[in-house]
């Protein structure tokens, strides 16, 4: 049983470069997904077509962006939380050698 926090920072290393790939993939499909949609939007023609490129094409890159940014947000911040970890570990053990008996 453990009194503390330990982490385990090979695994949030790991967890990080996960949650980077992923995010890739996720731009990857997401991209894929609007190409072979523009396949079929080429052919609208008129208020459709309109619509598609001045309101939902906007939206779905602001969405995509935003998708983007918060998973970026996640990886970073986990990947802080591990580093600020490791400084307070080695403060610690820095402040334990330094006592004098």
């Amino acid at each position: 049983m453990s009194d503390g926090i330990d982490i385990d920072h090979l695994q949030v290393g790991q967890s990080v470069a996960a949650m980077q790939e992923q995010t890739r993939a996720i731009e990857r499909t997401m991209s894929e997904l609007e190409s072979n949609i523009g396949t079929v939007v080429g052919a609208w023609t008129g208020a459709d077509s309109d619509v598609y490129y001045q309101r939902v094409l906007p939206t779905w890159h602001t969405e995509v962006g935003n998708l983007s940014l918060i998973l970026e947000r996640f990886f970073t911040t986990l990947n802080d939380v591990s580093d600020n970890y490791k400084k307070v570990v080695q403060t610690n053990a820095q402040g334990f050698m330094d006592i004098r008996m």
